[in-house]
């Protein structure tokens, strides 16, 4: 599945509906029953915190979400779906890890705006503009409506999971500091997600562990050899550098 471009992030989805659907999955729930449950707990909830009355196709968009991010991720999801889960049970401190790398798994597209924000971050100390952020999404996935709506709801995603702040002016926007991740399990579940990302499944280490995608966490320190290891889904290769890949 060649998921480079593709887009689906159609609301803003707070952390706290991540966990609730995760906590059904621990709980030993169906996918039939989390749905349900999801539609009637969403249906006054607002991306943005407050409460308001939800139409049906507004529901449904943010129930389907929360479905493919961790109740009923697609095929090819579903192993790493379980080892972030069963790290999550045990590691509840970690969640924002967690729902990040299944959220953007699930959605390509988040991780293509993070690796946005990233490299602008990266390149200056200044806070960001809305309009830089949106000429280089434009380079991606062309000049669209449809583009900016979904950017519009990707960053606002990122302020509320806290990895970006409003600096008080509209379109403009600062980081916060990263979160740590202690766990080089964890960090390899994290870097499975963003190889997933990729139309090809495959990075060279080096690249892969510099990704400005990255920029809402300090990785821990973790070789190759480590996290191929720990993860049965990855496979080092060594070319002239170390390359990680999907297994087939």
């Amino acid at each position: 599945m060649n998921t480079e471009k593709t887009i689906g992030v159609k609301q803003v989805i707070r952390l706290e509906w991540m966990q609730k659907t995760a906590d059904m999955l621990i709980a030993g729930r169906s996918e039939k029953d989390i749905r349900a449950e999801l539609e009637e707990y969403l249906k006054d909830k607002s991306g943005g915190g407050g409460t308001l009355y939800r139409a049906d196709k507004t529901k449904s968009i943010a129930v389907s979400l929360l479905m493919n991010a961790w109740a009923s991720p697609r095929k090819e999801l579903k192993a790493l779906r379980d080892a972030a889960l069963t790290y999550l049970k045990d590691k509840p401190e970690d969640a924002l890890v967690c729902h990040w790398l299944m959220y953007a798994g699930a959605y390509p597209f988040l991780f293509n705006i993070c690796g946005v924000f990233g490299a602008l971050f990266s390149n200056s100390k200044e806070p960001i503009l809305k309009n830089q952020i949106m000429s280089r999404i434009y380079e991606i996935y062309g000049e669209r409506s449809t583009v900016e709506r979904c950017s519009r709801y990707a960053i606002r995603t990122f302020i509320v999971w806290g990895f970006l702040k409003d600096n008080g002016k509209t379109g403009i926007y600062e980081k916060n500091e990263p979160k740590p991740i202690n766990s080089p399990f964890l960090g390899g579940l994290l870097l499975e997600s963003a190889l997933r990302s990729l139309p090809e499944q495959k990075s060279s280490l080096q690249s892969l562990l510099a990704s400005p995608g990255f920029f809402p966490f300090t990785l821990p320190q973790m070789s190759g050899s480590r996290i191929a290891q720990e993860n049965e889904r990855l496979q080092l290769e060594h070319l002239e550098e170390e390359y990680l890949k999907v297994k087939n």
